[in-house]
């Protein structure tokens, strides 16, 4: 791995600290790295006040305690160094670049044996008028915000935090697009129900599941992770349409590309808003994501709606999904 990576990979955020002081050498290593983040358009709106003194840092501990609600704590852990990131609100782009100054200094602290964390509630702090006067004395202009506190220092001997598994469903790959399945090929004469029978939103999908698991392209399994999904996350995209489809875990499960359709004339409610045409999608790889992009088209399409919403048999339904072919 590259040493780089590695070193951002390994970096954690430390909560327990030594007593004794940083020196200068790697205090400025830190800075330097935060100046050199980037930010919109190249304006450089962030300022650092590095508070090494005590007393300004026992003031700005008591300040972030109290808008914490807990005044005999000190939220900053211990860390003899804190730097409190401001940047301009003049800025359209303040709020991320100052973030991003806090996060290369988190990493440049790593980089040269310090441990540091981010502590929030800088915006609160010098928006009272100790902060302001604070803000004043540091010869700040007044249309900063402050982002955020980075406290530094030698981390405890026995403070080794351990990091947390990744989530790597969390990434998603778009490649070059390939030749995928058009919806209106994929939807056969045995995946369309026109007049469902469920009354419910959960009964709704299961219904629409049991389409896919009967075409042999997933097992039962698969519907009890569409299910899931739906808790996490509504599938209803807007006008009348829902594409309900599994997780992460159920997708890896599908065994062939399918899509089932059921439609519900009285509509169900889907929290509040009321589908009447309900899919459920099982695609093989990249083929899933793409066929619930169509769907998404078509929801968008008031004239497709309408048309599989009017539709009397499956001809009509392909009739209507091939207009689709035009957003291909």
């Amino acid at each position: 791995m590259n040493e780089f990576v590695e070193l951002m990979t390994t970096r954690r955020s430390i909560r327990k600290f030594q007593p004794k002081m940083i020196n200068n050498a790697e205090l400025d290593q830190v800075l330097y790295a935060g100046l050199f983040a980037a930010s919109g358009m190249g304006r450089q709106p962030c300022y650092f006040i590095a508070v090494r003194d005590p007393e300004t840092r026992h003031l700005l501990s008591s300040m972030n305690a109290r808008i914490l609600g807990q005044p005999s704590i000190d939220p900053f852990y211990g860390a003899p160094v804190v730097v409190v990131v401001f940047a301009d609100t003049a800025s359209p782009t303040y709020l991320y670049d100052g973030s991003l100054a806090i996060g290369n200094m988190m990493n440049a602290a790593h980089a040269v044996g310090l441990g540091s964390c981010w502590i929030h509630r800088a915006k609160e702090e010098f928006e009272t008028q100790t902060g302001k006067m604070l803000l004043q004395e540091w010869g700040l202009p007044e249309t900063v915000e402050g982002i955020g506190h980075l406290i530094l220092g030698y981390p405890a001997e026995d403070e080794h935090p351990e990091a947390a598994p990744r989530r790597e469903d969390h990434v998603v790959f778009l490649m070059e697009k390939k030749q995928f399945p058009a919806l209106v090929d994929v939807l056969t004469e045995d995946s369309v129900v026109f007049h469902g029978t469920a009354t419910d939103k959960p009964g709704a999908i299961r219904e629409a599941g049991q389409i896919v698991v009967d075409l042999k392209c997933v097992g039962d399994e698969y519907i009890d992770s569409m299910l899931k999904r739906e808790a996490d996350f509504s599938t209803y995209l807007g006008n009348g349409v829902s594409v309900a489809h599994g997780t992460v875990w159920g997708r890896k499960r599908i065994r062939k590309t399918g899509v089932g359709l059921v439609r519900f004339p009285e509509g169900i409610d889907f929290d509040g808003e009321k589908a009447t045409l309900v899919f459920a999608v099982a695609g093989v790889g990249d083929d899933h994501m793409d066929l619930v992009q169509q769907i998404s088209v078509a929801a968008l399409n008031d004239s497709v709606v309408q048309a599989l919403n009017e539709a009397e048999d499956y001809d009509a339904v392909k009739a209507a999904l091939k207009n689709l072919r035009l957003y291909k």
